[in-house]
């Protein structure tokens, strides 16, 4: 293992800006008063801060802590975190050449691309937030901007390759070590572990095929392979639409896919079979996905599995997964959407590169 390097600068620069809605905020307080999000008092969620970093740096990930104290943001130019209980400053590292980056589930470690010079194989690197000590540093050749972090933050899958004939996804320990790599289907992007990493979800467009297909990590093998079919439009049925990301629920038992106009399937994951489709036809049709290609759209489960929050088509959405109901439309744009711990808190990386939580109030 080398040795740590320094080459980052510690900074206690913060700008918190809070926008409240009826009473002004003085602190951020976003742990008081505040009730667990569900499907009887979604409608009532609001913005409850928006968090912005002096160096405003472009997101790529954020993350809350364990302990729903703190939310870490991680981006081109370095790493910031936020005290949720008060006003207190935030530590803020520099990342050197950072160019793509992703957070541990723990927000305690942060995994990034740190070169990008097409004559040389990229760095990747995994640095200790909670002391801005970096712990690994080794190269891998062709790396993509596609990261993600498994759930016990011991291995990760990348992209490789520069064109559509040898992009690959692989897999691997945070040592350097490879672990299983998979070639073929074309341009591979947004990759996600099930919740015991023994699986991984990677998305497939433009290629070979539209679709989401289920690798086991193990053996290499192919799980299952998902298309998502319109059931609102009889006359492109038979059309795999694209698929823009994914996310398990808890227990892994269930997979939630999006396309990019927010359409979202739920997937069995034992029998690949589709469990329900859920669409606002107030905001898109399924036919009109590419009226937003830039966009990133999101989607996640909240803790105990019962609602989703999704990103799609410039609205944040949040469906019921029982009924498939949906409860809230906003609009808002914004490409990220987490959720905390004990299921109180949301949070949105915004177009301005800021970050909105949102909550409610008892």
């Amino acid at each position: 293992m080398p040795k740590y390097f320094t080459r980052f600068t510690m900074l206690v620069l913060l700008i918190i800006t809070t926008v409240s809605i009826g009473i002004a905020q003085t602190s951020l307080n976003t742990s008081l008063n505040l009730e667990v999000i569900t499907s009887e008092n979604a409608e009532s969620l609001i913005p409850i801060a928006i968090l912005e970093s002096i160096f405003n740096p472009i997101v790529d990930d954020i993350a809350f802590n364990n302990n729903n104290t703190s939310l870490v943001a991680v981006g081109s130019s370095g790493v910031s975190s936020w005290e949720l209980q008060s006003n207190e400053e935030a530590s803020i590292f520099i990342l050197d050449n950072a160019v793509a980056s992703v957070l541990s589930k723990d927000a305690n470690y942060v995994l990034c691309k740190c070169s990008d010079n097409p004559d040389l194989d990229d760095l990747i690197q995994v640095w200790n937030i909670l002391n801005g000590e970096q712990m690994i540093e080794f190269e891998i050749e062709r790396v993509g901007n596609t990261l993600a972090f498994d759930n016990s933050a011991q291995q990760f899958a990348t992209s490789i390759g520069a064109t559509f004939t040898d992009y690959a996804i692989q897999v691997w320990d945070v040592d350097g070590r490879i672990i299983t790599s998979w070639e073929g289907y074309g341009w591979a992007s947004n990759p996600v572990f099930s919740p015991d990493d023994k699986t991984l979800a990677v998305v497939y467009n433009g290629g070979d095929i539209n679709a989401l297909v289920l690798w086991n990590i193990e053996d290499g093998s192919e799980v299952v392979t998902l298309e998502q079919r319109s059931s609102y439009e009889p006359n492109i049925s038979w059309i795999p639409l694209d698929v823009a990301s994914a996310a398990f629920n808890s227990d892994g038992s269930i997979l939630a896919s999006i396309n990019p106009t927010g359409s979202i399937w739920l997937w069995d994951v034992a029998t690949g079979e589709e469990i329900r489709h859920m669409i606002n036809e107030d905001v898109l049709p399924d036919t009109t996905q590419a009226l937003y290609p830039d966009l990133q759209q999101g989607v996640i489960f909240s803790p105990d599995d019962s609602l989703i929050v999704s990103l799609g088509g410039e609205v944040l959405s949040i469906w019921d997964v029982a009924t498939g109901n949906h409860l809230l439309m906003l609009d808002h744009q914004a490409s990220i959407v987490v959720f905390s711990a004990d299921g109180k808190l949301i949070a949105t990386t915004n177009q301005d590169n800021t970050i909105t939580l949102w909550g409610v109030r008892r």
